[in-house]
Formats: structure tokens, C-alpha cells, sequence
């Protein structure tokens, strides 16, 4: 999926993976936390941080495990070209008897493009995300590691 800013350049883009999980292993924290650092694993050397911080957005099916992380390449505040992207969202979440795995990519580091993809994710999957203010983070002010 892609959606466009207002200027019609594609702001962010992302891909949903649903895998079955018979046995409920997927979803529960320390399991999801091993996941999305081994999802992260191939783009760590390319990033800013060098590491996996896994944050945690509860949702009605439970929590939703995600990391973002930034191409390196573009952290002195230059704008990529176009079709590569600044942000990486890598997240997995539990739906119905599986796990959804959620790849994304973000132009800019921002409230508006984080809420966006957590909104967009909220309409695909029909997720009850807790849509208070203080339930999606601020980018850059990670809620509690797990």
C-alpha cells in the first residue's frame, strides 16, 4: 500500500504479511520482541541506531511490537529521492488465529506519518487501536521498552 502528501509525492509505503500461528507463540512478548529483532537484523547496519529498540502500542488483540529505525544515508536532514525513504516501521501484531508482520517505509520521521499507517492499519484490520491522543506515541519519544 501507498499513500500520498499533499503535494501527490508518496509519503509512505507498506506491506502486511499475515502468518498463521496454531499454537499462540507469535503474538506474546517475548517471542513478538525475538521476531521483530530478527526482522530488523538485515537493516541494522544500515541505520542510525544500530540496534532494535522494540516499543510496545496496545491494541485490542493484545500489543503491537514495533521498531523504527533510519537509513543512515539520509539522517543529516537531506531528502531521499524519490521511491527510497528516510524511516523503516517493522511491527507484528496478533489477528484472530495469526500474527500480521507490518514492513513500512516513512518520508519523514513525524506524528502525522506514524498515525497515518497505525490509522490505515486500524481500517485494514478493523484493529480497535486505543485512538486517544496519549495512545500513539511520539515518534522520538519511544514509549517503554518491553
Amino acid at each position: 500500500m501507498q499513500a500520498k502528501d499533499p503535494t501527490g509525492e508518496i509519503a509512505q509505503t507498506f506491506r502486511i504479511q499475515v502468518l498463521e500461528d496454531p499454537d499462540g507463540n507469535l503474538g506474546t512478548a517475548g517471542v513478538a520482541e525475538a521476531e521483530i529483532r530478527a526482522i530488523c537484523a538485515p537493516y541494522l547496519s544500515n541505520s542510525l541506531e544500530r540496534r532494535c529498540d522494540v516499543q510496545s502500542l496496545p491494541i485490542a488483540s493484545g500489543n503491537l511490537y514495533y521498531c523504527i529505525l533510519t537509513n543512515a544515508s539520509f539522517s543529516n536532514g537531506q531528502r531521499p529521492p524519490a521511491a527510497q525513504f528516510r524511516n523503516l516501521f517493522l511491527g507484528l501484531f496478533r489477528i484472530g488465529g495469526g500474527v500480521a508482520v507490518v514492513v513500512g517505509n516513512f518520508s519523514q520521521k513525524d506524528d502525522d506519518n506514524f498515525r497515518m499507517m497505525m490509522e490505515t492499519l486500524g481500517k485494514i484490520y478493523r484493529l480497535p487501536i486505543d485512538n486517544g491522543s496519549e495512545a500513539l506515541p511520539v515518534v522520538g519519544k519511544r514509549s517503554s521498552t518491553l
